[in-house]
């Protein structure tokens, strides 16, 4: 994330989500968005779900980047052999949301160092909670750290958002 968007920028981003997926009220409201759109159903992209609950950064000159990132998350592994990042996410969301006992979810980092891909664990992020929540920790580096693509990779990625 480091050398993707600013570490302000993320920490905006990520308090708005952990906001709008608290428990009680927030997250029965997702639910019910949920229900009525499915928004979560694969059809979207984290990108075009996040643009139409708002969860973007404040700073408008980082809006590009962030959803830029949230596309870029389709190349991580996950925790699920044979499922992206990416679509690890969606599904964590689908299985939640639809589910007859919602958790609350909470997303944060964790070093790439120590696991480079995309985890989806329950347990309590907030010391101070009891609630179980839903946890979604998405790899990170500090901005400089992240190995340089090889030009060939690069190309091949252009060609791709071109598309």
């Amino acid at each position: 994330m480091g050398d993707m968007i600013k570490d302000g920028t993320a920490s905006d981003v990520f308090h708005q989500i952990n906001t709008r997926l608290a428990p009680n009220e927030p997250i029965r409201e997702l639910v019910a968005i949920h229900k009525e759109f499915d928004m979560f159903s694969g059809k979207y992209s984290l990108k075009q779900v996040f643009r139409v609950l708002h969860i973007v950064p404040a700073d408008h000159s980082e809006r590009r980047r962030w959803l830029r990132y949230l596309d870029f998350i389709v190349g991580y592994k996950s925790d699920q052999a044979g499922v992206n990042g990416h679509d690890r996410i969606v599904k964590a969301f689908r299985e939640n949301l639809e589910s007859g006992s919602v958790h609350p979810m909470f997303w944060r980092t964790h070093k790439a160092e120590d696991d480079e891909r995309v985890t989806v664990t329950r347990g309590h992020p907030i010391p101070h909670e009891r609630q179980e929540y839903v946890i979604i920790s998405l790899p990170t580096r500090p901005a400089g750290e992240a190995p340089k693509p090889t030009l060939a990779a690069a190309r091949v990625r252009r060609a791709a958002r071109k598309k």
